[in-house]
């Protein structure tokens, strides 16, 4: 029975410590600080823009938080990803809706083997950039041209 506590005992730390250590690394994301482990398995790391992934999960996430009436166009600023029992994705985008001033939000999005949650989503102070010379944000359809 001892053996049994121990066991029971071993695996709430293991869980606390690993609980404490992903909610760590969420706030350091959205902190804007960098995060030592970078590349490790469990770390985040940089992910392209351009991807057709990153492409898609934007646009799941924009229709997830906006009105189908009233989908902003949006250009994505950066993305990261960290490999878990799928792929977390965090996406800032700057969101520019008719109407309203500009803004910058950060997404997170969870992509567990294709099926896609929508976790949370973040206003950043930030002011959005000038506009991009290589052409507008993008209009919420796919990827930009």
């Amino acid at each position: 029975m001892s053996m049994l506590r121990l066991s029971l005992f071993l695996i709430t730390i293991i869980y606390l410590v690993n609980g404490s250590l992903l909610r760590g690394e969420i706030n350091e994301m959205r902190s804007g600080a960098k995060i030592s482990m970078n590349g490790m398995a469990g770390g985040w790391s940089d992910a392209d823009i351009n991807d057709p992934r990153v492409q898609e999960i934007a646009i799941y996430a924009i229709n997830l938080s906006y009105s189908i009436k009233d989908l902003p166009d949006f250009k994505i600023l950066s993305a990261k990803k960290q490999v878990v029992a799928g792929i977390n994705y965090s996406l800032v985008l700057q969101v520019n809706r008719k109407g309203y001033d500009c803004v910058v939000e950060q997404f997170f999005v969870l992509d567990r083997f294709g099926s896609l949650n929508l976790m949370h989503v973040d206003v950043l102070p930030d002011k959005c950039p000038l506009q991009d010379p290589n052409g507008p944000p993008n209009d919420g359809q796919g990827p930009p041209p």
